[in-house]
């Protein structure tokens, strides 16, 4: 679970950036705002795949549930 947090923190935005990306989405009157690519990859993503999407990430929801279980003990 380790792992799986600091990878996820080498790639994630800090809350100043995911701010200013929201503050910026609000002025433009923008309907959605992406705070980083890989939310707006994945947004397309689950859009233009919506089946595999769903089993991915049916998948990843399983395996998390399953490290985070093992955690807990």
């Amino acid at each position: 679970m380790h792992r799986l947090i600091e990878r996820f923190q080498r790639h994630a935005v800090t809350p100043e950036q995911a701010a200013e990306a929201i503050i910026r989405g609000m002025r433009s009157r923008r309907h959605i705002v992406y705070t980083s690519r890989d939310i707006a990859f994945g947004h397309w993503w689950q859009r233009k795949f919506a089946p595999a999407y769903n089993v991915a990430m049916t998948y990843l929801n399983r395996r998390f549930t399953k490290v985070a279980e093992r955690n807990l003990r």
